[in-house]
């Protein structure tokens, strides 16, 4: 069983498609809110106008919890691009110096090479089936129901894309989102452990060799 959470979902793609190649079966692949990195490369956008209206109806329905999130989301991404730009300047300083990084910094700069690399990498078409859940509550899920797309996935999943809407913002999984997400999650393992189970062939009394 494979699964990841937004680029951690990319990982998990990646390990089901080495892991076909070397003969093994992955009997399920779930993709928690994670967009095909090919979309990065072209994003859609929003008009400003646009914008306003999603975030005044996203209020309307899920309530004040939606500008909470908002708020951490915004904040916690104005953290990340500061400790990029301060962790790329430290590293050509430590370089320049021919020490190593301290641990702190290194974990951000790590983090940085990893995200270039999502933006870089081209998944290939998957020969399975792909349980994609997906938050609903973000403009990029607006403009996908628009354009009838969910997260680009649909032109690689051979065997077919299940898509379960989940209305909540991008991080399905805190609280409050994440029990709904765990519920959702239990029921397809326990789908897929119930066909494993069908298709092992276990031998009756009748074609035991009782002679």
């Amino acid at each position: 069983y494979l699964g990841g959470q937004s680029s951690g979902g990319i990982v998990a793609f990646e390990m089901a498609q080495q892991l076909q190649a070397q003969g093994e079966e992955v009997a399920i692949l779930v993709l928690i809110d994670t967009y095909n990195p090919s979309n990065w490369k072209s994003p859609i956008k929003m008009p400003f106008r646009n914008r306003i209206s999603f975030h005044l109806h996203a209020y309307l329905e899920i309530g004040p919890g939606y500008l909470v999130d908002q708020t951490r989301y915004r904040v916690e991404r104005i953290k990340a691009q500061v400790e990029r730009a301060i962790a790329k300047t430290a590293n050509s300083i430590y370089v320049s110096l021919d020490r190593p990084l301290p641990q702190n910094i290194r974990y951000t700069y790590v983090r940085e090479i990893i995200r270039q690399a999502m933006k870089s990498y081209t998944p290939q078409r998957y020969r399975g089936r792909i349980i994609l859940f997906r938050a609903t509550k973000t403009i990029q899920a607006y403009l996908e129901d628009v354009q009838g797309i969910q997260r680009y996935w649909e032109g690689l999943a051979i065997d077919g894309l299940d898509t379960y809407d989940i209305s909540g913002a991008h991080n399905l999984e805190q609280e409050p989102y994440v029990g709904i997400l765990a519920k959702k999650l239990s029921a397809h393992l326990q789908e897929t452990q119930a066909t494993i189970s069908q298709q092992l062939v276990i031998p009756g009394s009748s074609d035991l060799d009782t002679g």
